[in-house]
């Protein structure tokens, strides 16, 4: 069986879905430290003046070294009108926006969960949209524990993983950890080069949200993503 591990971000990018298709189980890690103003809580759109970031407002103050399972969402802010607002008057000349948005909505409004239930809510839908069959989980949900590498090794024993999809840029140090060959886990290590597709405005502009992908051109998304290896 095939895993890839990766943090539970706000509406990924297509390679993160990419990486996703490549293996069985795709586990999102929730149970470590929660890093402000990173993907974890915004990625971005297109607009006509270029890429347009949306962020999902957090409670942190007094709360120092969170794991990304507990953070709460500030439901003060109002941010699902104005992301809502955003996307659809950016992408409202796309014919495909209407019905992918229609599924979309209550999933961005709802933010009764904390931003890693939240984020795994919005990744399981876009994946599904994607034609993405990988089974999702959260880290929060095993066992394991530990840190860095040894804990990702930990994960995947658990999981009884035979190969293991890692980042591109982790090559420096996961290559150097003897526990996967230790329990029979072959390492390999993903790779992704946007393609680029007929995005609302002139110009491509590579690595935003899925979001556009789907949204500019529909089922067609998919193929963006290639076959699995």
């Amino acid at each position: 069986m095939r895993v890839a591990i990766m943090q539970p971000t706000y509406l990924p990018w297509l390679g993160y879905f990419h990486m996703m298709s490549q293996v069985d189980t795709f586990l999102l890690l929730d149970t470590v430290q929660f890093e402000k103003k990173s993907w974890q809580q915004r990625n971005r759109i297109r607009g006509a003046d270029g890429e347009i970031l949306l962020t999902v407002p957090v409670r942190t103050a007094g709360r120092f070294d969170q794991l990304i399972m507990d953070v709460e969402i500030d439901e003060s802010v109002n941010f699902p009108r104005k992301h809502l607002k955003t996307i659809e008057l950016n992408y409202q000349r796309s014919v495909h926006s209407k019905e992918f948005l229609n599924d979309l909505i209550p999933l961005i409004k709802d933010t009764s969960v904390t931003l890693g239930e939240y984020n795994a809510r919005l990744i399981s839908h876009l994946a599904s949209a994607l034609g993405v069959t990988a089974n999702i989980l959260l880290a929060s949900q095993l066992s394991s524990t530990g840190r860095s590498t040894e804990l990702t090794v930990r994960q995947c024993v658990e999981l009884g993983a035979s190969h293991f999809l890692a980042a591109g840029g982790s090559y420096e140090y996961v290559s150097r950890e003897p526990g996967f060959a230790e329990n029979g886990i072959r390492v390999e290590f993903h790779d992704y080069t946007p393609e680029p597709y007929e995005q609302m405005y002139p110009g491509f502009i590579p690595y935003l949200s899925a979001l556009d992908a789907l949204l500019c051109l529909g089922p067609a998304a998919t193929s963006l993503l290639g076959n699995r290896s």
